[in-house]
């Protein structure tokens, strides 16, 4: 079962790729990315409340600002409780070859491990 930290990174990842997919591939990642969609809400909704909770600001550029450091670390104590909390979305399995997404890199690659299998030709 993942967390909600590791669908966090799989979903910046599949932003990421824009482009790097084709076909049929394009098509199962961006159904994986719709699945994710739900717990990256999720994640922000929540973040949004702790943010407000704590007394912090989120800029424009969505950095979080709080005047107090004890704010700010009890602010990341709860988002990192968060972050390690298992989910249990509805994702579509997804297997692809290394030729599905040739310009796919190693970050890439880790970020989506346990939710894309990857084989090798």
């Amino acid at each position: 079962m993942a967390t909600q930290g590791q669908a966090l990174k799989a979903y910046t990842a599949l932003m990421g790729m824009g482009r790097k997919a084709v076909g049929k591939a394009a098509f199962s990642l961006f159904r994986m990315k719709q699945a994710l969609k739900t717990v990256i809400d999720f994640q922000a909704e929540q973040e949004q409340a702790m943010v407000e909770r704590h007394g912090g600001q989120i800029t424009e550029d969505g950095k979080i600002l709080f005047a107090e450091p004890d704010k700010r670390k009890a602010f990341a104590k709860e988002r990192a409780e968060l972050e390690k909390m298992e989910i249990d979305p509805e994702i579509p399995e997804i297997t692809l070859k290394a030729k599905d997404i040739p310009d796919i890199c190693m970050d890439e690659i880790e970020a989506l491990e346990g939710f894309i299998k990857f084989e090798e030709e």
